[in-house]
């Protein structure tokens, strides 16, 4: 059981990575075109 949260907790980790970088380059899209 505590394998299986660790690997969740990994998964989560790496998708909240993922949407954070991407909103850190919309940020950096919209300000290059102003």
């Amino acid at each position: 059981v505590n394998t299986y949260l660790e690997l969740w907790n990994k998964e989560q980790w790496e998708a909240e990575k993922v949407a954070s970088q991407e909103q850190a380059w919309q940020i950096i899209e919209s300000l290059e075109r102003h």
